[in-house]
């Protein structure tokens, strides 16, 4: 289990703090998004991510709380860089697989898959340049910082870290409005929360939401699904990419453990 830290901060968002950001999250994108999409077309991520930003961090700088100490912008030592790409690389192939797994038990509707491929192809220069700019830069920076920083932080000094992460994983999954994916956006987002507690930093979970959102975007632009044949195999993902991916990541997690001290730690 994972054990808190010891110290109180001096401030810290409260319960309803949370359940109104969670609702202004919701507004936005449920009533904002859909008015922003007629003419912002390709951009309109990027917008929305933007809009939540700005809005969750106004909120919070007017109920008076200290916004660069809620945010977890903390800067990793040196020595831990490989050990968050080597997670970043694992992560992006084992979830993709995971993915394929998931979608034999739940298939997403065929509707909803075109919805997707009509929302994240690249059909010109500009497309793929706001597509990039919100899905694969803005989204893990925004997300990561309202989850596991705004979100996760307050948690982990109010209740047990281990419900923290969990409660935060749900309200992620859950708020993606995707039940076809559910399953594997509860998983990497305990990962990440695991990876933002120990290092009391948002960037591994930023990075590593970084490559899976690039992976999805790279797949959805790749002619039949990233068909060159060293990666698929019989519709999955290579057994040999996956056994290293799997070292990768179990190496990387060894690594990212050691760089720490052990004044947090799993029980």
């Amino acid at each position: 289990m994972l054990k808190p830290d010891q110290t109180e901060p001096e401030h810290n968002l409260k319960t309803i703090d949370l359940v109104s950001i969670m609702l202004i999250l919701i507004g936005i994108m449920l009533f904002t998004t859909p008015l922003i999409s007629p003419w912002a077309g390709k951009a309109e991520f990027f917008l929305t991510e933007l809009l939540m930003f700005v809005v969750v961090l106004l909120f919070i700088k007017l109920q008076g709380f200290p916004v660069k100490k809620l945010i977890r912008w903390n800067p990793l030592p040196r020595k831990i860089w490989m050990s968050v790409t080597m997670l970043v690389v694992g992560n992006v192939i084992l979830l993709d697989e995971l993915d394929r797994v998931v979608s034999l038990i739940m298939p997403m509707p065929i509707e909803r898959i075109e919805e997707l491929n009509m929302a994240f192809k690249f059909t010109s220069v500009g497309d793929a340049i706001w597509i990039i700019l919100g899905v694969v830069i803005a989204a893990p920076i925004i997300e990561e910082t309202i989850f596991r920083g705004i979100f996760q932080g307050t948690l982990e000094r109010s209740i047990n870290p281990t419900q923290a992460v969990l409660w935060t994983s749900l309200i992620f999954a859950i708020l993606h409005f995707q039940i076809w994916w559910i399953i594997q956006l509860l998983i990497l987002s305990v990962v990440l929360g695991y990876l933002c507690w120990r290092s009391n930093s948002i960037f591994p979970a930023v990075l590593i939401h970084t490559g899976n959102n690039l992976m999805t975007i790279l797949l959805m632009n790749t002619p039949d699904q990233l068909s060159f044949g060293f990666y698929l195999w019989h519709g999955h993902v290579n057994p040999l990419l996956l056994l290293i991916a799997l070292a990768l990541f179990w190496f990387g997690f060894k690594s990212f453990e050691s760089g720490f001290t052990n004044s947090r730690y799993l029980k």
